[in-house]
């Protein structure tokens, strides 16, 4: 079990700091515990208190916020393996916003809060690779925030198309089933949209990579 643990914590982004010749020596240091899901399980409800670091070894989740209208908004979908709400378990008012429901069998790595800390104070690389995870994960929900501002769908995937070119070639960071969820619109309402903005030559696309053909029309959709 020792070493499945090992070769899933120490891939994720915030763990992978740590030298194969630390390892060891770091599990040492955390207070942990592993414990199986199922697919369909709610890991997480929204508003619940979070007292430990969440690391998703095995398997995919969904994050969903729901509002007291009863809609309901995807916020993301994070595979395995990868920290799951890091940026609120230090907070003062440590609650995770969302709802997170279990996509497919897998595991989860409870990680106790002072042994955290322990490793923080012992391993400064760990400490530095936390906090840019958590202004990863802020920049992300700001994005989030940004999209849902903008009220049309052309106007969405122009703004996620330009702020992931560069020197006008992109590429989408999800399939259009995911993006129609992060979104919250229905997936036919997407392909339509994408397809127009293609069609009208302001974009190339194809596997989810593409170029920007004219960046002023694709500007003018944010309006």
């Amino acid at each position: 079990m020792q070493e499945n643990i090992k070769e899933s914590l120490f891939s994720t982004s915030v763990f992978d700091v740590i030298p194969a010749s630390m390892q060891d020596d770091f599990l040492l240091t955390l207070d942990m515990r592993l414990k199986s899901f199922n697919r369909g399980d709610l890991l997480f409800t929204q508003g619940e208190e979070i007292i430990y670091l969440p690391v998703i070894l095995k398997g995919s989740v969904r994050a969903e916020m729901f509002s007291a209208s009863g809609n309901t908004l995807q916020i993301d979908v994070i595979k395995a393996p990868e920290v799951l709400a890091a940026a609120f378990v230090f907070a003062s008012r440590n609650r995770i916003p969302v709802s997170v429901t279990a996509l497919e069998d897998g595991e989860i790595l409870k990680l106790s809060i002072p042994s955290l800390q322990n490793a923080f104070v012992k391993y400064p690389d760990f400490s530095n690779a936390f906090m840019r995870h958590v202004a990863d994960r802020v920049f992300f929900l700001t994005e989030k925030i940004n999209f849902l501002n903008i009220k049309t769908i052309k106007g969405k995937l122009a703004q996620l198309i330009l702020t992931r070119s560069v020197n006008n070639t992109f590429s989408l960071p999800m399939n259009q089933t995911e993006l129609s969820r992060f979104f919250g619109i229905e997936r036919p309402s997407l392909a339509r949209a994408l397809s127009e903005i293609i069609q009208d030559k302001i974009i190339t696309l194809r596997k989810n990579k593409g170029e920007i053909l004219n960046i002023k029309q694709l500007k003018a959709l944010l309006a």
